[in-house]
């Protein structure tokens, strides 16, 4: 269900995600810093919500994270891709979704 703090079921609702996407653009991730007001935060929510199941869920939730962080080729996102299969250079997919990376 939805509540950004009464509830505990390890997801996020787009409701929650519109409640609270402000407190997480601080942090210095590729992906967030662009995320500035509402309608942004919906077209967020969208590509975090890799298979379509109306919630961001945990993997999708990181690989959002770690594709803006490759793609820009920040220390982090380097490190992310350290240990793909084949490393730097080669394709790594999210298990249940669409989402492809590659780092050149």
């Amino acid at each position: 269900g939805s509540g950004l703090v009464s509830s505990k079921d390890k997801r996020v609702e787009l409701d929650e995600w519109l409640a609270g996407y402000a407190g997480v653009n601080g942090y210095g991730f590729a992906a967030l810093k662009s995320i500035e007001n509402k309608k942004q935060a919906r077209e967020a929510f969208a590509k975090m919500d890799d298979n379509g199941g109306g919630m961001i869920l945990l993997d999708e939730w990181c690989w959002f994270i770690k594709e803006a962080e490759v793609a820009a080729k920040t220390p982090v996102g380097v490190l992310l891709v350290a240990d793909e299969s084949g490393g730097v250079g080669k394709p790594a997919k999210l298990a249940a979704g669409k989402a492809v990376v590659t780092v050149e």
